[in-house]
């Protein structure tokens, strides 16, 4: 856990609690480690209603454990319809959106849910079964922005186990019986016969080829994303960013379709790609020298005259400035989502630079409120942290190779006297954390990839 750096000391961790046995053993982890390691710990518990008074009693079981060590605790209720064509991907999607606002409410750096080693290697092979690339294999994957799964190296026996060993009760769900829905099959039936076939388990070696694909797909996007930022030229004729289709159809193929896909995304600034038939499709047309034209996400993707363009719509008017509240979340129109919190976590506990890019701490005292989100326009300065001074933001684009078909659609971040944050890029040097920082405000932009298809907590309420 602290290898990876999912959870750290000083650390606030807000817990998905279902009452599981799952997400009751990781309660109990962490609460071994709560005192050694300067946790603070909080729970959340979603009740669907699903299973009637069965729901209920797990919401009981969950009370009562909070109550009993010392765990503040939020219940949400997560109604679902029943004419929804998926009760479990429902349920899912209204857990995210519960996890989401407990997390800036709580002030929590991040959010715990119990996958196992077990249901990775379920979710390889569902996703198998679907046709899935290298992102599909990977399964489930220790982080994803906030959210974080210290017992992925643990399958279920070593769950079960634990529980036994430390006499811990736990609620079980019966729905997990239902062989309706395809994962239960799976795990009731299907790999149960592959293993018997096979004389052998094979969770562990499918949770390895999860991790092998994980390496794998992020190699490719590493080395798209390079060649990606070194290709894109200016085309004065066409007065937009193109790539020549030559050197990108000399790429290997899958290189070369994750840099279309790449590229459709910082354009259109989706947290999504567009679908494997268009990614497809384009690639046959730049091999055949054929002209081919979409439209998506508000933008025209054309290959012709040698040339793949990503032209954004004329009509399409740049976002206008919005406020953003500390904490709060503000979806942008493009799909993106900025979060900004107050975390708990002292000071002291946060040196150097966060995990990730796409997350900033600042001095919560030189931070001018209101915030607000806005978009690069042309004379904007700024002062990045460690410069010597203020410079263009165009130069910073330059310097830091951002895309001049991204520099417009880059979210900036800025208080009473100017860009504090640009996002994915840097902070203001002015408001960068010291030791004599007394209270922090945390900033994080998501693109789309921490709520994509991978479940958050798998035991249903």
């Amino acid at each position: 856990m602290q290898e990876r750096r999912l959870v750290l000391p000083g650390e606030h961790v807000l817990l998905a609690l279902s009452g599981g046995p799952d997400s009751t053993a990781l309660a109990h982890v962490l609460l071994r480690l709560r005192a050694e390691w300067d946790l603070t710990l909080s729970a959340i518990h979603v009740n669907h209603g699903l299973r009637g008074s069965e729901s209920n009693d797990d919401e009981t079981f969950v009370r009562a454990f909070c109550e009993s060590h010392a765990i503040p605790l939020t219940v949400r209720k997560g109604p679902v319809e029943k004419k929804h064509s998926s009760l479990q991907a429902a349920a899912r999607d209204i857990r995210r959106t519960l996890f989401r606002e407990e997390i800036e409410a709580r002030g929590a750096r991040v959010i715990a849910t119990a996958h196992t080693m077990t249901d990775r290697a379920e979710t390889v092979l569902l996703n198998l079964t679907r046709g899935a690339g290298l992102r599909g294999i990977a399964g489930i994957t220790y982080r994803r922005n906030r959210f974080v799964r210290p017992l992925l190296d643990v399958d279920r026996e070593a769950v079960l186990h634990y529980l036994e060993t430390h006499d811990l009760a736990f609620r079980e769900d019966s729905s997990n019986e239902n062989t309706d829905y395809h994962r239960n099959k799976l795990r009731l039936s299907i790999v149960p016969e592959i293993e018997r076939a096979l004389g052998r388990s094979i969770t562990a070696p499918l949770a390895r080829s999860a991790g092998i694909a994980a390496e794998a797909h992020d190699f490719i996007a590493h080395v798209a994303s390079q060649w990606l930022t070194d290709s894109i030229r200016r085309d004065e004729k066409r007065q937009t960013d193109v790539i020549d289709t030559g050197p990108l159809r000399r790429l290997p193929p899958a290189v070369g379709k994750e840099a279309v896909a790449q590229a459709a995304r910082r354009w259109a600034e989706s947290p999504y790609s567009p679908s494997r038939e268009i990614v497809e499709s384009l690639w046959v047309a730049m091999e055949s020298g054929e002209s081919k034209r979409f439209r998506w996400n508000d933008c025209d993707f054309v290959v012709e005259g040698g040339v793949f363009a990503i032209c954004p719509r004329a009509d399409a008017p740049p976002p206008a400035s919005r406020e953003l509240a500390v904490p709060g979340r503000l979806a942008l129109d493009s799909g993106a989502i900025v979060e900004t919190s107050r975390p708990e976590t002292r000071p002291e506990h946060l040196t150097g630079r966060p995990h990730s890019l796409d997350e900033a701490w600042m001095d919560a005292d030189l931070v001018k409120e209101p915030l607000h989100v806005r978009v690069w326009r042309e004379g904007d300065r700024f002062h990045p942290l460690g410069a010597p001074g203020n410079r263009k933001l165009q130069d910073l684009f330059v310097d830091r190779k951002i895309p001049r078909t991204v520099r417009g659609r880059v979210p900036l971040v800025e208080d009473a006297e100017g860009i504090v944050w640009v996002a994915g890029v840097e902070i203001a040097d002015r408001v960068r954390v010291t030791e004599r920082t007394r209270a922090i405000i945390e900033v994080a932009i998501h693109w789309g990839g921490c709520y994509d298809s991978d479940p958050t907590y798998s035991e249903a309420s």
